[in-house]
């Protein structure tokens, strides 16, 4: 009996115990995240509140709290659900219109959510209401400066040379004002950095002076090549989309009502190339220093690991030991070489040699191969790995190793062959009888006889057989060989294929005009021109305009009036691409992109010239 009371007792301890703990696991098995968008609106306007469940399974529906100064709407849910290697998840949206009742900041949150289950708190958001837009007056005629403008910021405080670093461009819009997709850039002057190409990374809304702007951003990786004071000012070309000032032509019939009713709204609106400024960045760009720098640094700038395989570390005397070294971080891999191994003269060994690089990823990885000479060497000596450390603003060195050896004498037990000295006695050969080594000639014939001339043809190609294999291992020799150059030198790849690439582009040039398509022509013209002159100058996208193409080839040789004729091809490109007009498609058009065309076939050709 007592013992069926205590089982009874330890059951009501326990049983509430497990309840609690797996209701508070359940609790903590779905995460809740609130997003409102926007976050700076305008008196009269309403903003979106959505609480989110990942994975929440059945809980009480979230609900929002009265909050001063809003009215809250609830507009109803979605669900959604997603499969990935056999897993699933499911995402629950709680959807809440928010409408101000005042102009001025105010918090959303924080809530506290009470899931049935348990209870999460949800943090909070902070929201701007601005007072109602005044329309202008005349004597208030708004700029183009204020209605849209650019601006460049950095992630770093502190630069140094040879450090990669983020640029982000800012473009502000006003929200009564719209664009297109494309941007791009003009005269950016990029002389001492190098600079890829921009990628969108999203936008927000913000308000600057009480007034409210929808941003669009663009970031790149930039990397300095030299120090000094930069001030980068680029020039955005963009194109503001406004109601078209086309008339129809009025039906004397119908009338333009009838025929208005089919008009599709595509053909209401046009686009206009804008030239939008950029307020100056300036960069100020460090040497690095020179206190403290050890002697393994080899130019590294930036943060990395560094890690190191030698195998096999059992082995004899003579057989090859493999180094391999892995390099990773988020600074400029291109400065980055194989670590020196400080060797003495009982190992022998090869140049290292890149093995595998992945750029995206910051990664290197490089393989040596070391050959012991002596059974008396204990170890491999520690390898070191130096870099300027760019938020601290010091130098770091990573040590890997040493590595014991274990050596074991070579098959024949004894150790790597020693070439003998001069001095030491020679034993004499035994002599061998004259002629034992000796095959005596044969006597010449009385009388020649004269190949017959399918002896000659059949000794011909016999010849050209035999030297067949030799040939075809050099073809292949050659082959691998540059095919290592191309991948340990892309830069190199990239420029060998630019031509072929621009006869391709000038190819779909002349099919695009011959079928009437200008806008095709004239974009396959553009991707000539930047797939031939990027890789051959090595330039970035941003940097390929018809200044830096032809100075540059001006001081490679390049005569006066190739480079004017160079300019009006990136002239006519540019007119013909971006002109607000309309479509071109006259003939004259036509003939003249043909000109051009085949202008740039002969640019081409010089231009190659004069870079070999």
């Amino acid at each position: 009996m007592n013992l069926h009371r205590s089982s009874i007792s330890i059951v009501r301890f326990f049983v509430p115990l497990l309840l609690a703990i797996l209701c508070a696991q359940v609790a903590q098995a779905f995460d809740v995240e609130m997003q409102i968008e926007p976050r700076v609106i305008r008196l009269g306007e309403s903003t979106v509140c959505k609480i989110i469940l990942h994975d929440a399974g059945r809980v009480q529906p979230p609900s929002l709290p009265a909050l001063a100064g809003f009215d809250i709407v609830s507009t109803g849910q979605e669900q959604s659900f997603q499969f990935n290697n056999g897993h699933r998840s499911s995402q629950v949206a709680y959807t809440f219109q928010l409408t101000p009742q005042a102009a001025g900041d105010f918090q959303i949150g924080p809530f506290r959510y009470d899931t049935g289950q348990g209870a999460v708190d949800i943090p909070a958001i902070q929201v701007q209401v601005l007072a109602p837009d005044n329309p202008a007056t005349p004597q208030q005629a708004q700029k183009l400066s204020d209605l849209m403008y650019a601006t460049l910021t950095i992630n770093r405080p502190t630069l140094y040379t040879h450090e990669v670093f983020d640029l982000t461009l800012n473009l502000y819009i006003q929200s009564n004002l719209s664009i297109d997709r494309n941007v791009g850039l003009v005269d950016f002057e990029t002389t001492g950095l190098s600079i890829e190409g921009f990628q969108e990374i999203g936008g927000s809304r913000e308000a600057v002076d009480g007034t409210i702007y929808d941003v669009r951003r663009f970031r790149t990786k930039v990397t300095a090549l030299a120090s000094g004071t930069f001030n980068l000012a680029p020039r955005l070309r963009v194109n503001i989309i406004v109601p078209s000032d086309r008339t129809r032509r009025r039906d004397s019939f119908f009338g333009d009502g009838f025929f208005g009713v089919f008009d599709s709204p595509f053909n209401r609106v046009e686009t206009r190339p804008q030239i939008v400024e950029t307020r100056p960045l300036s960069l100020q760009i460090s040497d690095l220093p020179t206190e403290g720098r050890p002697s393994s640094f080899s130019g590294a700038v930036g943060r990395y690991s560094f890690d190191v395989a030698a195998a096999p570390l059992d082995l004899r005397v003579g057989e090859p030991i493999t180094l391999t070294m892995r390099i990773q971080g988020n600074g400029s891999m291109d400065a980055i070489s194989a670590p020196k191994v400080n060797l003495t003269d009982d190992f022998r060994s090869y140049d290292a040699r890149l093995i595998e690089q992945q750029p995206n990823a910051g990664l290197k990885m490089f393989e040596q191969v070391i050959i012991p000479r002596k059974t008396s060497i204990k170890e491999l000596p520690a390898i070191s790995f130096s870099y300027f450390d760019t938020d601290r603003g010091k130098y770091e060195t990573i040590v890997r190793g040493p590595f014991p050896l274990t050596l074991a004498a070579a098959p024949d037990g004894t150790a790597t062959p020693v070439v003998q000295a001069a001095n030491n006695p020679i034993t004499p050969t035994k002599a061998e009888p004259l002629g034992s080594d000796l095959v005596y000639l044969k006597t010449a014939p009385k009388h020649w006889k004269q190949a017959k001339d399918g002896e000659q043809n059949f000794a011909a190609l016999d010849t050209a057989i035999t030297a067949l294999p030799a040939l075809a291992l050099i073809a292949v020799f050659g082959y691998v060989r540059r095919r290592e150059h191309a991948q340990q030198n892309p830069h190199e790849g990239r420029r060998r294929r630019a031509p072929r690439k621009a006869r391709a582009g000038l190819a779909r040039c002349n099919q695009f005009i011959k079928s009437g398509d200008i806008h095709g022509a004239v974009q396959a013209l553009s991707d000539a021109l930047s797939q031939f002159y990027g890789p051959l100058l090595n330039l970035p996208p941003g940097q390929i305009s018809a200044d830096i193409v032809c100075r540059r080839l001006e001081e490679r040789g390049l005569s006066q009036g190739d480079s004017l004729a160079l300019q009006n091809v990136f002239a006519t490109c540019e007119r013909l691409r971006y002109s607000g007009s309309g479509s071109p498609s006259s003939e004259s058009a036509a003939k003249e992109l043909e000109q051009v065309a085949d202008k740039l076939s002969e640019l081409l050709r010089e231009s190659q010239k004069v870079m070999r």
